[in-house]
């Protein structure tokens, strides 16, 4: 699949997509590892989609013949997991701080096909290209 796959920065349009990908990752995917009625409540309560990451440019986006099949990114600011985010969040500093890798989803059809890697190594190449020495995975 990875000589197919198409990387690329996510736009506000994507929205709606990628809400869908990261809930069907989760329910199908996670609840394997944390049940159902965990995940069910994680949606309910948090959600899936930060749209700072969007405005931030710091999420792309995964397809796969123009499917969308994961999606995934990381973060300079200093809140790390949504809603708390947002464009208006300090940033980190890059000599001192770890930028965040953040919510890489994968669709359950294509678990395991290096979609998750490629989404990881476009953020990895990211933070790097920042200026951040170390990042941490949320």
């Amino acid at each position: 699949m990875n000589s197919d796959l198409r990387i690329r920065l996510a736009r506000m349009a994507d929205a709606d997509r990628i809400e869908r990908l990261q809930e069907q990752s989760l329910l199908r995917l996670g609840s394997r590892y944390y049940g159902r009625s965990a995940v069910e409540s994680f949606l309910r309560l948090v959600g899936t989609l930060d749209i700072g990451l969007i405005q931030d440019r710091t999420y792309y986006v995964a397809e796969f013949g123009g499917r969308l099949v994961g999606c995934g990114g990381w973060s300079f600011r200093a809140a790390a997991m949504p809603p708390s985010h947002s464009v208006t969040a300090p940033r980190l500093d890059p000599r001192r701080d770890a930028a965040f890798v953040r919510a890489i989803y994968v669709a359950p059809e294509v678990a395991r096909c290096g979609v998750g890697s490629a989404l990881m190594r476009q953020a990895e190449s990211a933070i790097v290209n920042a200026g951040f020495a170390r990042a941490q995975l949320v």
